[in-house]
């Protein structure tokens, strides 16, 4: 059922052209570069993609646009800001996509070297759980979850776990490029 993916922090689109390959439409988004941008590369290769940062402004996307989102090493720390960036995960995500993770964080072998990896997985994995996500596979350093299509679980979050993503934020209607 994975039609439309997102691939964050794209480096120079090989996994987009991959995708490609199988009829898959991959969205590449990257922060800019000032030595020269993987984006430019990607575009030239005639893939989609676009600069953009995720840690401040709303993707320019509606909700519920893509089946999978994916991040290898992209540098975002996604237990910063009080899981404010899972939940931008979570509004352009559609229910029963998946969140594909690939991070030193995610391997539990890290976890025996340094306590704070530790704590930032919990806090990712006790957020995602909280947004109804369910843990699909680990292995290594990479990790997917499937976002719920059961709309039971949202009314049934756990109160003072973070924003509400039912909020008017999140409104159909509201334009894009809002503040995070």
């Amino acid at each position: 059922g994975v039609r439309t993916i997102l691939d964050i922090g794209c480096g120079y689109g090989s996994f987009g052209a991959h995708l490609f390959s199988k009829e898959l439409l991959t969205m590449c988004i990257a922060n800019y570069e000032a030595s020269g941008s993987q984006v430019q590369l990607t575009l030239e290769r005639g893939l989609p993609a676009m600069i953009g940062s995720f840690a401040s402004k709303q993707l320019p996307y509606p909700p519920l646009s893509f089946d999978m989102l994916h991040c290898a090493r992209c540098g975002i720390d996604w237990d910063q800001k009080d899981g404010i960036l899972l939940l931008e995960v979570d509004r352009v995500l559609k229910p029963g996509g998946y969140f594909v993770w690939t991070s030193p964080l995610t391997n539990p072998q890290a976890f025996l070297r340094n306590k704070e990896n530790q704590k930032r997985w919990n806090f990712v994995r006790d957020f995602v759980e909280n947004l109804c996500w369910e843990l699909v596979s680990q292995q290594d350093e990479t990790v997917v979850w499937k976002k719920t299509s059961k709309a039971s679980c949202y009314s049934s979050r756990k109160p003072g776990s973070g924003p509400s993503i039912c909020s008017k934020g999140n409104d159909v209607e509201s334009p894009y490029y809002r503040p995070l």
